[in-house]
């Protein structure tokens, strides 16, 4: 039977806790049944679920960690892993840049603007300027 008492390493993290009591449960260690585990879940946490409410999620989550990470080693998952992590941080940089060159762009047409702006400024004042002369 496992201890339905929170250790260090998911003290703070609930879902840590119910992956540990509820994969035990699905593999027949812990002793007892989801009925059972329920209302020791809840005193534990301060909850009043019904079991299911535990049962349900970790139920869904172990097939999907079976089918993605069962056959991986430690050395497959980090390499993984990191090949993920450079993958986003190059996504992450092509974002950036493509921030970049839509700011530049938007620079360069608010320059422009505010230089025709004082092109025309000074058109109506020369063009005002030729009139007042002529009279």
């Amino acid at each position: 039977m496992i201890s339905f008492k929170r250790i260090p390493e998911d003290e703070d993290n609930f879902y840590k806790y119910l992956w540990r009591i509820g994969s035990a449960i699905e593999d027949g260690t812990a002793g007892c049944t989801w009925s059972e585990a329920g209302p020791r879940i809840n005193k534990e946490w301060g909850k009043s679920y019904t079991p299911s409410a535990y049962r349900k999620p970790v139920q869904y989550t172990i097939p999907f960690f079976n089918y993605v990470f069962s056959e991986m080693t430690g050395d497959e998952m980090s390499e993984e892993l990191n090949e993920q992590m450079d993958r986003m941080y190059k996504l992450k940089k092509q974002l950036s840049d493509q921030r970049r060159e839509y700011n530049k762009l938007l620079t360069q047409d608010a320059r422009a603007e505010h230089l025709l702006e004082i092109v025309r400024d000074a058109a109506d004042r020369v063009s005002a300027e030729d009139l007042t002369d002529r009279n």
